[in-house]
């Protein structure tokens, strides 16, 4: 009688238990893409996706209690799927792989409601539209009619969320959204126009004239940024000048909420440092100094600035270029120093950076070109981390030119000393290992081959 009165209450907590937390997935038309997931704006940490051979998934994700958005991506297909989880949920997707490397999403299970507006969302900030000569063919009033059809399906799929904290919170997030396709109209105007400047539209400077820049519920990064570079625009002169001052000096002049423009001066000057502009950058340093009050962020910022100074001081045309090790697809390893004796032609790269393999058919064409030439050798070397994925890629295109490897220490170096924060990355070596062009043109680009023949002829 014991043992059965344990039974049942064992059974009768059990019932009670938190429910466990999953997302199931299924891919329609699955050819064994790489298909990753990770928290929505985090995409450095995403993480691979275990899926079988008939395109079956499940992920359970390690914060279980509260409600968040995780994006799944899928290699080569766009856009990128948002799914909203929340603890308890068991939430379901079917996505399908259109031929046109387009990825459509139908939702299940519970949240229903929340993943349906999320794809809404989506669909909206993602839309090629934008960019059609459609709507750059439409003045202010009217193209503002358009994102307020938009405003209104997007609020009504919002209004089926039953939670009121997550319906307020992304009811601003949409706000922005949707501020900030609006304060970009000038730009795709011009932009698709092929003009310099689009012509001058007065609702738009109403529109402009009534942002509140101050408040984070009406102005974010995107929309703010959008404003500085359409208020420069108006100044004829400014394009003669040092650009990123004067961008801050209308920072300082249009905004008074010290959080947000200490924040966004922060934000234009950290940029600078991500690439080597050649330009220099003491003004700059300068005017953020006199605008930033915050002791902690400026220390930081000065900090970075004394490392760009140093690194990129030593990426100059003539200087030795930074050594590090690598290994080959047999594992051999040799240093960049060993490479030395003729010019080399760097490609910094990865198997999971669509634009580095779009470079691979015209590396090739390089390679035919300078076959047999004694003056230089290509070399392509890889930061993936994953070397069976590399080795694997490399069997099936079959480049005839080297290829390198880094592990995780060196790439480090690779971060440190060369600071190349995009791929891909080519350079150009002299015979002696030193820098002839830290940053060179793609071999996509017209004019490579021609700019590579004059340099290895002179």
């Amino acid at each position: 009688m014991r043992l059965l009165f344990i039974l049942c209450l064992f059974l009768m907590c059990a019932g009670c238990s938190p429910a466990h937390t999953e997302l199931k997935g299924h891919i329609s038309n699955y050819h064994g893409e790489v298909v990753r997931i990770c928290l929505e704006g985090q995409a450095e940490r995403r993480d691979t996706l275990k899926v079988d051979s008939l395109g079956n998934f499940v992920f359970v994700p390690q914060t279980q209690e509260q409600g968040q958005i995780y994006e799944i991506s899928v290699k080569d297909h766009n856009p990128w799927i948002p799914v909203y989880i929340a603890g308890g949920d068991q939430v379901g997707v079917e996505l399908t792989l259109q031929p046109d490397k387009q990825i459509t999403a139908a939702f299940s299970g519970d949240r229903l409601a929340e993943n349906e507006y999320l794809q809404a969302y989506n669909a909206i900030t993602n839309s090629r539209e934008w960019y059609s000569p459609e709507m750059s063919s439409l003045s202010f009033k009217a193209y503002r009619e358009k994102v307020e059809e938009m405003k209104q399906d997007l609020q009504q799929q919002l209004e089926q969320v039953k939670d009121a904290g997550l319906r307020g919170q992304w009811a601003v997030r949409q706000h922005l959204m949707l501020q900030e396709q609006l304060a970009a109209y000038y730009w795709r105007n011009a932009y698709q126009r092929g003009e310099e400047e689009a012509p001058e539209d007065a609702d738009y400077v109403a529109f402009v004239q009534s942002l509140d820049l101050d408040n984070p519920e009406e102005c974010n990064s995107e929309i703010l940024r959008n404003v500085i570079s359409w208020t420069l625009a108006q100044d004829k002169e400014a394009a003669q000048k040092d650009y990123d001052v004067l961008f801050l000096n209308a920072l300082d002049r249009l905004v008074s909420n010290p959080e947000i423009k200490n924040r966004e001066a922060t934000a234009h000057v950290m940029d600078q440092f991500r690439f080597f502009s050649g330009m220099e950058l003491e003004p700059l340093m300068e005017r953020y100094n006199a605008i930033c009050t915050d002791d902690s962020l400026r220390q930081a910022v000065n900090a970075e600035f004394a490392e760009y100074m140093r690194a990129y001081g030593n990426l100059m045309p003539g200087k030795v270029a930074p050594d590090f090790e690598m290994s080959d697809v047999n594992g051999k390893k040799c240093r960049l120093s060993d490479l030395k004796g003729k010019y080399l032609f760097i490609d910094f790269w990865a198997t999971w950076c669509a634009p580095c393999r779009e470079e691979i058919p015209h590396m090739a064409k390089l390679q035919e070109h300078f076959a047999g030439d004694s003056r230089i050798a290509l070399v392509s070397i890889s930061v993936d981390a994953n070397v069976k994925t590399w080795k694997k890629f490399l069997e099936k295109e079959q480049p005839t030119w080297a290829q390198y490897v880094v592990d995780a220490e060196n790439n480090a170096i690779l971060d440190k000393e060369y600071r190349i924060f995009g791929i891909p990355h080519f350079t150009l070596l002299d015979p002696e290992g030193r820098f002839v062009q830290y940053s060179f043109s793609r071999p996509s680009f017209p004019g490579c081959l021609e700019e590579i023949e004059r340099i290895i002829g002179k």
